[in-house]
Order: C-alpha cells, then sequence, then structure tokens
C-alpha cells in the first residue's frame, strides 16, 4: 500500500446535525481496541453514531458541521488562577486536545486553542479548572 492510497475513517454523526459529522478516527489504528472503546465513548458521551466511510466522504461531512450550531458544543466561562478570563469550548474533536476541549479567549481566532495563559504564562490545563486534561477519554484525530 503506497503512502497516497485512499483509505477509510471513522467519523461520528452529530445528531444534532443530521449528515454531519464531529470527530473521527482512522482505520489505520494497529489496535482494533482502541478504536472500539473510542467508538463507545462517542456514544455513550454524545449519543453519536459512528461509521466507516470513505476518507473524502469523511472530510466532506466534517466541512459541513457547524459547531455554533451543534448542541453537542457549549462554552464555559473560567478564570485562570491569576485571574485572566478563559473560555473553554466542550467537543472540539477537530482541534488538537483529544479530550475536545479547546481553551481560547474571546479574541482568539475561531480555531486557535490556547494552551498557556497570555498573563502568567502558566499551563492552562493546570491553572484554570475547566481546562484540565481530561486523560480518560480516548477519543483522536488522525
Amino acid at each position: 500500500m503506497t503512502a497516497d492510497a485512499p483509505f477509510n475513517i471513522w467519523i461520528a454523526e452529530d445528531p444534532t446535525q443530521p449528515g454531519t459529522a464531529f470527530a473521527f478516527h482512522s482505520d489505520r489504528d494497529d489496535s482494533r481496541l482502541f478504536v472500539q472503546e473510542w467508538r463507545e465513548e462517542m456514544w455513550t458521551q454524545y449519543k453519536a453514531p459512528t461509521r466507516l466511510i470513505a476518507q473524502e466522504l469523511g472530510k466532506e461531512m466534517l466541512d459541513l458541521w457547524d459547531r455554533t450550531k451543534s448542541k453537542l458544543c457549549k462554552i464555559v466561562e473560567d478564570k485562570c488562577g491569576c485571574g485572566e478570563l478563559i473560555l473553554v469550548e466542550h467537543g472540539r474533536f477537530d482541534l488538537n486536545r483529544a479530550d475536545g476541549k479547546r481553551p481560547h479567549y474571546k479574541d482568539s481566532e475561531p480555531n486557535i486553542t490556547a494552551l498557556r495563559c497570555r498573563k502568567c504564562h502558566g499551563w492552562l490545563a493546570e491553572t484554570c479548572p475547566t481546562a484540565a486534561f481530561e486523560s480518560h477519554s480516548l477519543s483522536s484525530n488522525l
């Protein structure tokens, strides 16, 4: 198999937006048990059905997903230990944090995740309670 060969991906469909997907997982994962755990988490946490589809169709479904209209996402206001206001969006599996959280600021770009506080430079996962990393989450991206 060449690196450019097409492959399938697992997608989790957003039950609040039919025809869209909010999370995905590679079918190339060596651990089929991990994929099964991911699928179970998508169902138990979000009641999101999962299915294996062609990568291109999966990309289209991910592009159609509108997180602002999804009832899966929520934004919680919190503060860093130094007092800096932090917004933490939950349910963002299209970004870099595997637990689906996106700490950011009110003036942040829509797809930017803040890892450190801009005031005290502390790790937000350690200084902002709502932004704490949840290592029990099994969700992942490609």
